[in-house]
C-alpha cells in the first residue's frame, strides 16, 4: 500500500488515495514501526524512511530536496530504490 501511495505521489495524484491518508496516521504515531519484509528484515535505510515520511505528509520532491538537503535527482533515485526494494518496481537486469 505504501508504494502505491509513492507512485501516486510520483503521478501527481497526492490527496486522491484513500490509502495515503492511512499511511500518514501509521506513520505519525510515535511508535511507528520499520518496513521490513516477511522475515522481519528492514527494507529501507533510516534515511529512506525519512523520505518515505516526507512523501506521506504530501510534500513534493523539490520540498523533500530542500528539507533534506539533496537535489531532486537524488530524491527520484531514492523513490526509485525504494519502490525496488519494496518489490514494487522489477530492477534493470529483470
Amino acid at each position: 500500500m505504501l508504494c502505491k501511495c509513492i507512485h501516486a505521489v510520483c503521478q501527481g495524484q497526492i490527496g486522491q488515495q484513500r490509502e495515503l491518508r492511512f499511511i500518514i496516521e501509521a506513520m505519525a504515531q510515535k511508535d511507528a514501526q520499520p518496513i521490513k519484509n516477511a522475515s522481519g528484515t528492514r527494507l529501507l535505510t533510516k534515511r529512506e524512511e525519512e523520505l518515505v515520511q516526507l512523501v506521506a505528509e504530501g510534500l513534493t520532491n523539490r520540498d523533500i530536496s530542500r528539507q533534506l538537503s539533496l537535489t531532486e535527482h537524488t530524491v527520484r533515485n531514492y523513490l526509485f530504490r525504494i519502490l525496488q526494494q519494496t518489490g514494487h518496481l522489477e530492477s534493470a537486469g529483470s
